[in-house]
């Protein structure tokens, strides 16, 4: 009996070995207009190029350096208020190592404008190399003046689960069943 609970801890192990290791890991970055923006009471457009200002964090330390390009789209949305407004801007910000290699992508699916000049959008992040998941992602967007914004951009990246998950999975899978008729072969 003490073997048969030995054997379904160690299946209970294996079944989910791999697992653990999937967290998420708070990220953003900040950057500026290169270019102009504009806005008013329920209109923004922001630059189609941004310079990276803030040391990136989380997952786009290691692969955005600061400084770099940041593309937008300067497409003019209208009819935003302090409710959020549903969009679908695919592209809205795109950044990565370099302009050549927009690694992320955001669409935008909702923006509103929670203070005079200062604009929280929401939308989701996808990284075009598959080397991270993205939870919803959020910014804000804030102008110091009629041509000068900061955006803050923050997500939750959880990290694609490696090859040995499944690996562990399917061993622990296979040990269950062995077991399982390990202990069957005993009862007859």
């Amino acid at each position: 009996m003490k073997f048969k609970n030995l054997g379904l801890v160690l299946v209970a192990g294996l079944a989910f070995a791999g697992t653990a290791g999937a967290q998420s890991t708070p990220s953003g970055l900040g950057f500026v207009p290169l270019t102009f923006p504009s806005y008013s009471s329920s209109t923004l457009s922001i630059a189609a190029n941004n310079w990276v200002n803030e040391a990136p964090f989380g997952v786009f330390a290691s692969t955005v350096p600061q400084f770099s390009d940041a593309q937008g789209d300067s497409v003019v949305i209208s009819g935003i208020s302090s409710s959020p407004e549903t969009v679908d801007i695919p592209d809205f910000f795109q950044f990565g190592p370099s302009p050549a290699n927009n690694q992320y992508e955001f669409t935008l699916t909702s923006i509103a404008e929670t203070s005079p000049g200062v604009f929280q959008g929401a939308g989701t992040l996808v990284d075009s190399t598959g080397a991270d998941t993205f939870t919803q992602s959020t910014f804000t967007l804030a102008f110091a003046g009629a041509y000068n914004y900061n955006v803050t951009f923050d997500t939750e990246a959880t990290p694609v689960p490696e090859p040995t998950t499944a690996g562990c999975f399917l061993l622990g899978l296979g040990a269950l069943v062995y077991f399982q008729r390990f202990t069957q072969k005993r009862r007859s």
